[in-house]
């Protein structure tokens, strides 16, 4: 099997699409904190293997069906490693107890959850030399 070349507007369209699919999953799901319906899971589950199978048939006509078939064997691969985690959200969504209508927000943002609550005691001694200052209250959603 010979080496696969990409160029630079290849490298380009992927990033463009990758960004895109990032905004529109963001835009779309997180307007409004809700609880994730088994329809709306399927739904979007359906979309994104169905991008997936359309890049992978694309990929294949353009670099070689050779190159197609690893990537469907790697997408496989990565897909059935990647249910670990769900058993791993799941635990910590339920050992927080985040209701449901927040979990969605939980796990696609990489904003920090602010404490509200009048007897928090920050206390940076944890870690000397750390700016980090640690706050021993129980978060907003409770």
């Amino acid at each position: 099997m010979s080496s696969l070349e990409v160029n630079a507007l290849g490298w380009g369209a992927m990033v463009a699409v990758v960004v895109a699919l990032f905004a529109i999953d963001l835009l779309v799901s997180g307007r409004r904190p809700h609880a994730i319906e088994f329809r709306e899971a399927l739904g979007w589950s359906v979309f994104y293997i169905a991008v997936v199978i359309a890049f992978g048939v694309a990929f294949g006509a353009v670099a070689g069906w050779d190159y197609g078939a690893e990537y469907f064997a790697g997408y496989v691969v990565e897909k059935s490693l990647s249910v670990d985690n769900l058993f791993v959200f799941v635990v910590i969504m339920t050992t927080l107890a985040v209701p449901r209508e927040h979990q969605q927000r939980r796990t696609s943002s990489s904003r920090r959850t602010r404490s509200r609550c009048s007897d928090c005691a920050p206390s940076s001694s944890s870690c000397p030399g750390c700016s980090t200052v640690w706050c021993t209250c129980r978060p907003a959603w409770r």
